[in-house]
């Protein structure tokens, strides 16, 4: 391997330990891609091809080598997680179908909507995005060449192809992101036919149908117990622990804390890199903030950096990343033995159940979860069985002659 491409793996390496990753997934990761530079190497047909083309196609000539599913499924998440660190975009297994002008200038004036005025996340317009365009596509294939002439029968067709292996819920959201579309066409003033005005543009969903998972007890302190805080690593983990545990917060906005943000006079926190782009002020827990001193005094290193939680690994003192507090959560996951989870989120609706099982009202839960509206959080009332019980009526007994 040559020096450059040596210094390229190890520049991997290193990006992936920034991010989270365990020791032994970066490793393979890195053997990964130290093999596709060599094929590079050895085929200088690939030297001037863009790296996305030359990705592509090292997958579908290494994809008959794999005996297994999932070794294949390793290397093609490993050249995606190059690609990333390489040009910081998203790599395309599939290449995008090229699209007609008139679809990428009202995906263009779309985006601009969502971000200035809608103020979405990111994530949430990467999705609307998606959906939007591969409905507008289809219906450039049926002859339309402008939103003016996007009919009922487009809609319907459209959705009855797409939707066929969705679930209930992955309907729901496919269908509100192409009602989003229209309402932004109605929104600038674009004319929309009326059979499509008049179409449900809703899915079968029960509100509320399903229950938010929520840890147990002795779930919660085993989880908290497998922190090892004599290392300066799990000092930290365990304040993001609580972080995510007993305040409810995101991923998101768990990384994003800053030193900035916290009033220690007033025990109190403000969260700026919300969800709903509004900043809320939570109270600091005696658990937490002795959590969060212990780890500032002990395992925090000096940096100039401002924000709260830092790497400590090859690239100390580095912000941690979104990714890297869910992985500090997932490994805790495995350590525990609780394997009917991976997210954080069920942290999150731990602290909810809790409270609201606690006597807190639904109001002050939404205010602390920071939901816009108070209906998000009404899913927790079906976790407190006691005052289910209280209002359940008997049920009436079957005779049997």
């Amino acid at each position: 391997m040559t020096g450059r491409n040596s210094s390229q793996t190890e520049g991997f390496l290193e990006y992936l330990d920034q991010q989270g990753y365990a020791e032994g997934t970066a490793e393979q990761y890195r053997k990964a891609i130290v093999r596709f530079l060599q094929w590079c190497t050895d085929n200088p047909m690939e030297v001037d091809r863009p790296l996305d083309d030359s990705l592509r196609e090292y997958l579908s000539k290494e994809r008959t080598r794999y005996g297994h599913p999932r070794a294949y499924t390793m290397l093609r998440a490993a050249v995606r997680r190059y690609f990333l660190f390489v040009t910081g975009q998203k790599l395309q297994i599939v290449p995008k179908p090229s699209l007609d002008q008139w679809v990428q200038d009202e995906l263009s004036g779309f985006h601009t909507f969502l971000v200035a005025i809608a103020a979405l996340a990111e994530a949430t317009i990467e999705s609307r995005l998606g959906d939007v365009g591969r409905f507008l596509s289809y219906t450039s294939s049926q002859g339309v060449t402008g939103p003016a002439d996007i009919t009922a029968n487009h809609v319907r067709d459209f959705l009855i192809a797409e939707l066929a292996h969705y679930r209930p819920v992955s309907r729901k959201s496919t269908i509100s992101r192409i009602r989003s579309y229209f309402k932004y066409l109605v929104f600038r003033g674009e004319h929309v036919h009326e059979g499509v005005l008049s179409l449900p543009f809703s899915a079968p969903v029960w509100s509320l149908s399903s229950l938010p998972r929520a840890l147990t007890g002795s779930e919660m302190k085993s989880l908290l117990d497998y922190f090892d805080q004599s290392t300066a690593e799990g000092v930290r983990d365990y304040a993001i622990a609580l972080c995510l545990s007993e305040m409810g917060l995101r991923c998101s906005e768990v990384a994003a804390l800053s030193l900035g943000d916290f009033d220690w006079y007033r025990a109190t926190v403000l969260i700026r890199e919300t969800k709903t782009h509004s900043a809320r002020c939570l109270p600091i827990s005696s658990v937490v903030g002795e959590a969060i001193v212990k780890y500032l005094m002990h395992a925090r290193q000096s940096s100039g950096e401002q924000a709260l939680f830092l790497s400590i690994s090859r690239r100390n003192g580095r912000p941690v990343t979104p990714e890297q507090v869910r992985n500090v959560i997932r490994r805790a996951y495995i350590r525990a033995g609780i394997t009917w989870v991976t997210g954080t989120h069920a942290l999150r609706h731990t602290r909810a159940c809790t409270l609201y099982e606690s006597g807190v009202s639904l109001k002050v839960i939404a205010d602390i979860l920071g939901h816009k509206s108070i209906d998000t959080s009404r899913i927790y009332t079906k976790t407190n069985t006691k005052q289910l019980r209280s209002v359940a009526c008997p049920w009436p007994e079957v005779s049997r002659s």
